[in-house]
């Protein structure tokens, strides 16, 4: 029998046990400091990640705000170019409608041609600015200065307001007949702008500061840029930069992980096991969220949330393929119309809140898993077993709830929608093949107009490919040369002397002969040709209007007329003033004609894209007055310079009285806001009368002049009409026509 307790193990085991249990009690220990380490550096990553989106949010709204309030002050600039500086009561109307709607203002002033403060509201609490010269104020002076200097608004730093308390005051020159009237001085409260945003939760969990350079626009008390995980961001304030810190206030920050550190090692043991599971169990569940989003970004739009172009395809794939025979398969593709001009105009926040609508109201007629968006502006839906019947009753219920105007941002925006419709297995009988018939359905239906709808057929085909065609022509007729204009003459009703030309576009086709301007025009637009037909139209226009001043000894007035397509691009201003450079032309020689249409459906964008033409000293006038009574309303807000009255209007004098009286009614509206009014399409003496006796300003029509080339149109520069006819000998016996050639 052997002794156990007389042979004992070997110290050298007892060593490597040993040697074990304490690597593994360090690995547990180190285990347990660095997981806690962990959890600590995630609540600090995300402290710093929620600091970031706050900052993120609030910037954004700080920015809008302030660009809200420079915004009204470039309104009231508009609004008081047109009355003058010697009005106090629309003054203080104005003023008193902005400051009820912006908060922010300390008080808007005038400024005078001297630099003296010479009104002021509200007057309570401002008493201290009236006629106060801003010269004796070196900051602000030099501000104003710049302001004059570039013709456009200027921000100054932030400084001691002399009404008390920090601001800052902004100066936007006004003219008048292209006369210096003084500036506008708008003085900010600094502490209502950034309070505003700088809301009361916000302010419980972090503290702000704001710095224009080293000078400080707003600075939570507590705050200091030694204060942990603060995160910066800047704003742009018109020619100024603000630098925004925000820092969480310190009982949002974590506790310090050695404070607990004694726990964590004292726990290691018992939790370790869990603690290695958990991990393995996230680290699974990571990849799995990994991959879904992968998946979701490859079949999901991430504006909207619906299913992108290749779901559809998989979609249409799918339903095709597994469908009995002779069951029918419904595609809608559908174009929302204006979401590149609201984009340009009111900025991507608003287009992309716009599209997120859009989607919801889609989404709510047809199910979130039947409507897809392709791209920027086109969305899908699909009718599986739907025939064209229910295919149209699906569109028509699409239209109605994408008609209603949507809420955004403060802003009332309506869209238009068109939609192409294809049906399988009639149309197609693929995917592929089905959607492209729902293209050319979609094609076709953007041409009716606002809220078309049409359902594929081989005849609409045939139209889209003749429409291509002719686009092609158009592309080659440009470089070819094939394009040239002509000039209808504008008389002067009141002594019968040539005010200027009316530039209208022809096309000499080598095989179609004279294309009329109603056939290649719309084909441009929806073709993307209206812009560089449009550039080609203004660029001639302006050189042989120069070309006439320079023969002549004095400039002569052109008129063109810009397509809404090409306002639409957002670029016209560049384009007008790269012909004005290009050609020498005066700007205010240059008058852009304008469709009625366009400024109704939207007011707000028409009004920040005519600013931008009158900022070059260009005349804008509105064509086509009369196709619709909607816009009398809007003709002292907006800044034209001139109305035209459309031809079909002016046929209806002499024969429909009451046209005469609105008419009248019309003109007696463009006095209270110095504008001028032509009437187009002038064709009999009595027509002529009735205008003379409503002191009409201008005409334009075939009892004057057709459009004639421009060789014709020098002969008429001298031309005196003190008695007028019919021009029967320069029609070459053409009888007067009706509308716009």
């Amino acid at each position: 029998m052997t002794d156990h307790a007389a042979n004992p193990l070997p110290r050298q085991v007892h060593r490597r046990a040993l040697g074990a249990a304490l690597v593994l009690g360090l690995v547990l220990a180190l285990a347990s400091i660095l997981a806690y380490r962990h959890f600590q550096q995630s609540a600090h990553n995300d402290l710093e990640t929620d600091t970031d989106v706050v900052l993120s949010v609030l910037s954004t709204r700080l920015q809008e705000y302030v660009n809200a309030h420079l915004g009204a002050v470039r309104v009231l600039r508009n609004a008081w170019q047109r009355y003058g500086s010697n009005d106090y009561n629309q003054f203080r109307t104005d003023v008193v409608s902005v400051i009820s709607e912006f908060p922010g203002f300390q008080a808007i002033s005038w400024v005078d041609n001297d630099h003296v403060i010479r009104w002021v509201f509200p007057e309570k609490g401002n008493h201290a600015i009236i006629d106060l010269d801003i010269r004796t104020r070196p900051g602000p002076y030099a501000t104003l200065k710049a302001a004059l200097a570039n013709g456009d608004m200027s921000v100054t730093g932030p400084f001691q307001l002399t009404q008390g308390g920090r601001g800052i005051v902004v100066y936007l020159p006004l003219r008048r007949d292209g006369q210096s009237v003084g500036l506008i001085d708008a003085a900010f409260r600094l502490e209502a702008l950034v309070g505003h945003v700088y809301t009361d939760a916000i302010a419980a969990r972090y503290l702000l500061s704001v710095l224009d350079g080293k000078e400080p626009v707003f600075v939570s008390p507590g705050f200091t840029e030694a204060s942990e995980h603060v995160r910066t961001r800047t704003v742009k304030v018109w020619n100024r930069a603000w630098q925004l810190q925000l820092a969480p206030r310190p009982a949002t920050v974590p506790d310090n992980v050695y404070d607990k550190l004694a726990l964590a090692v004292a726990l290691a043991g018992a939790f370790a096991l869990a603690v290695l599971t958990y991990h393995l169990l996230m680290a699974r569940a990571a990849h799995g969220a990994a991959a879904a989003r992968v998946a979701r970004a490859a079949n999901f739009d991430d504006l909207t949330g619906l299913g992108n172009r290749y779901r559809l395809d998989q979609r249409l794939e799918t339903d095709l393929a597994h469908s009995s025979q002779g069951r029918h398969q419904a595609l809608l593709l559908m174009n929302v119309g204006r979401t590149r001009l609201i984009n340009g105009v009111h900025g991507p926040n608003v287009g992309d809140a716009l599209l997120r609508a859009v989607a919801g109201r889609l989404a709510a007629v047809c199910g979130q898993d039947n409507v897809f968006r392709l791209s920027g502006d086109e969305f899908a839906a699909v009718l599986p077993g739907g025939n064209a019947e229910q295919a149209r009753q699906l569109a028509a219920r699409l239209v109605a709830a994408i008609a209603p105007p949507f809420e955004i941002d403060g802003l009332t925006l309506e869209v238009p929608c068109a939609i192409g419709i294809a049906i399988a297995p009639e149309h197609g009988p693929g995917a592929r093949a089905l959607m492209r018939a729902a293209d050319t359905a979609l094609f076709a239906a953007r041409k009716d107009g606002d809220h078309g709808v049409l359902v594929y057929d081989e005849a609409m085909r045939m139209k889209v490919e003749e429409e291509l065609n002719l686009a092609s022509e158009i592309r080659a007729g440009l470089a070819r040369g094939e394009f040239t204009l002509a000039y209808q003459p504008v008389i002067d009703l009141r002594n019968g002397t040539l005010r200027g030309f009316e530039a209208l576009v022809r096309w000499q086709h080598p095989v179609r002969g004279m294309v009329p301007p109603d056939r290649f025009i719309p084909v441009a637009e929806r073709s993307g040709l209206i812009e560089p037909l449009g550039r080609f139209v203004l660029h001639e226009a302006c050189r042989q209007a120069q070309a006439w001043g320079v023969e002549r000894g004095w400039p002569v007035h052109i008129a063109v007329n810009v397509s809404p397509a090409q306002l639409l691009d957002l670029g016209i201003v560049d384009t007008v003033r790269d012909a004005l450079r290009a050609t020498g032309l005066p700007a205010r020689k240059l008058m852009l004609e304008i469709t009625e249409s366009l400024v109704m459906e939207n007011v707000a964008a028409a009004t920040k894209l005519l600013e931008g033409i009158k900022q070059l000293d260009v005349g804008i006038a509105m064509d086509d007055f009369g196709t619709g009574y909607s816009s009398l309303s809007y003709l002292t807000q907006l800044p034209f310079d001139l109305v035209k009255i459309d031809g079909s209007f002016t046929r209806r004098l002499g024969v429909d009285p009451q046209a005469a009286s609105l008419l009248e009614a019309i003109i007696r509206i463009t006095r209270v806001g110095r504008m001028k009014v032509i009437a187009e399409g002038v064709e009999t003496e009595e027509q002529l009368r009735i205008l003379q006796g409503f002191q009409c300003d201008y005409a334009q029509g075939y009892l004057f002049s057709r459009p004639v080339p421009a060789a014709e149109g020098a002969k008429l520069l001298g031309r005196q009409w003190s008695s007028v006819h019919f021009a029967r000998e320069a029609t070459d016996g053409e009888a007067p026509v009706t509308g716009k050639t």
